[in-house]
Parts: structure tokens; C-alpha cells; sequence
């Protein structure tokens, strides 16, 4: 919640919650988002399957996550890590790294 409250505040409007990986899968094939933040995980499942998505469309992401680097398989330790409990400056940090300007 405090993610998408951060997001708004940094001038993102259409934004989309999943709390589970069904949902999370519908939503992006549904529509491709522009960015995604990814928590490690997703109710009692992993979101890689929503990563590999992702990665397959060519929508940058990051993980947001409490869990350290040496927690994630192999082929996720490439991506950027946002460790939890994440504030708005690392938010906005990350996301800016992914090519977006903010306002």
C-alpha cells in the first residue's frame, strides 16, 4: 500500500494492485503496463512466473522485496532489488533507473 501511495505521489496514475498470481498474470497479458514493482511474494506463491512475463514483453520491473539477494534463484539476482521496508527516495530511485522521469 505505502508502494502505490509513493507512486501516485510521484505522478503515476493508472496503477494496479495483484494480490494473488492468477490476478497479477491476467493483469498484464490484459493490458501491458508501462513498469512493474514486484513483490518476491505474491499471497503464499512466488511471482516469478509474473517476472518471466514481464521479461518475455519487455516491461521493466524490479523486485521490492525483505528477502536478501541470496534468497532469489539465479536467474532473478540481475534484476534490481528495492529491500523492504521500501520509502519513497528508493522507490523513486529505482524507477528513474528504469528510465522514467518523474515529476
Amino acid at each position: 500500500m505505502d508502494i502505490e501511495s509513493y507512486l501516485n505521489d510521484l505522478g503515476f496514475v493508472n496503477i494496479c494492485v495483484a494480490a494473488s498470481l492468477p490476478s497479477a498474470l491476467n493483469s498484464v497479458r490484459a493490458k501491458r503496463p508501462d513498469l512493474a514493482i514486484l513483490d518476491v511474494n505474491l499471497g503464499q506463491t512466488l511471482v516469478f512466473p509474473v517476472a518471466a512475463e514481464l521479461r518475455r514483453l519487455g516491461v521493466p520491473f524490479f523486485f521490492s522485496t525483505g528477502r536478501h539477494i541470496s534468497e532469489l534463484p539465479a536467474e532473478w539476482t540481475s534484476e534490481r532489488i528495492v529491500p523492504k521496508p521500501a520509502n519513497k527516495k528508493a522507490i523513486a530511485a529505482a524507477v528513474e533507473k528504469l528510465g522514467f522521469r518523474l515529476h
